[in-house]
């Protein structure tokens, strides 16, 4: 008979929320202003004496007396319904590590050398179309946005007319598209409402002398309000904010889960 003679101190990475070790650690319950993730940074909520909810200005962040700790996993509760993903109810009591260490999902690479920055602010997404050329007489432009087809656009009086009346059609195709927007040259831009991602594809310019190709680039990628609460390793052009007593145990690639040593 066969005994097991030593163990991990580390626990095996499972979740985002996951408790990482069997330490010590210190762990408090608040009520979730709002749904509220696994493995989610939380912060203050309006009844500061009970309240956690997610960070959404520089200000939760950077002010050391906001952050609480994290959101940690739990099977104890009936996730909120209103997601894909595990998740607090509003109102629900939130376990939230404030000392002791835990995986949480780095949206970019993290090393134990990375500052640890928290993400405050959601991001539409941004897709170009670039054309390679000019658009001319007698071409017509289809392309689909979500699998959705465009209303075919015929070339009308010049090439930047002609884009315009692309741009159009692209932000009629989809209730996803916030605003599609020509530069009168070459290129338009298309963003997403927030906590909505699409996909252009299929691009193509038929009929007439010439066909200008066309070439799809997904220049911003979307971070969902879900999102909020997350870290990485740089502040993402403003929209996330250094955090002290975060730091990273044991590296991510991105998308991948870190643990992350709490202290606050």
């Amino acid at each position: 008979m066969s005994a097991q003679l030593n163990y991990s101190f580390d626990m095996e990475i499972g979740v985002e929320g996951q408790i990482a070790d069997i330490r010590n650690k210190v762990v408090l319950s608040k009520s979730a202003e709002g749904v509220i993730p696994f493995g989610r940074v939380v912060v203050l909520g309006t009844d500061k004496d009970n309240q956690c909810k997610l960070p959404s200005q520089a200000l939760d962040i950077t002010n050391a007396k906001y952050p609480l700790g994290v959101s940690t996993s739990t099977q104890a509760i009936e996730s909120s319904d209103d997601t894909d993903y595990p998740a607090y109810k509003d109102e629900a009591t939130v376990n939230v590590l404030k000392n002791g260490s835990v995986y949480m999902v780095a949206e970019d690479a993290m090393t134990a050398i990375s500052a640890v920055y928290v993400r405050t602010t959601a991001v539409s997404q941004t897709q170009t179309l670039v054309f390679d050329a000019d658009l001319v007489t007698g071409n017509k432009v289809n392309g689909l946005v979500d699998g959705t087809a465009i209303s075919e656009v015929p070339f009308a009086t010049d090439n930047a007319t002609t884009l315009t009346n692309l741009a159009q059609a692209i932000e009629n195709a989809s209730t996803k598209v916030l605003s599609a927007t020509s530069d009168g040259t070459d290129t338009i831009t298309v963003v997403s409402r927030l906590d909505y991602d699409f996909v252009l594809s299929s691009f193509v310019v038929t009929e007439g002398a010439s066909q200008a190709g066309a070439i799809i680039t997904e220049t911003v990628e979307p971070r969902l309000t879900s999102d909020l609460g997350k870290i990485r390793s740089d502040s993402d052009s403003g929209n996330a904010s250094l955090i002290s007593g975060l730091s990273i145990a044991k590296s991510a690639s991105a998308g991948e889960l870190a643990m992350v040593e709490v202290s606050l």
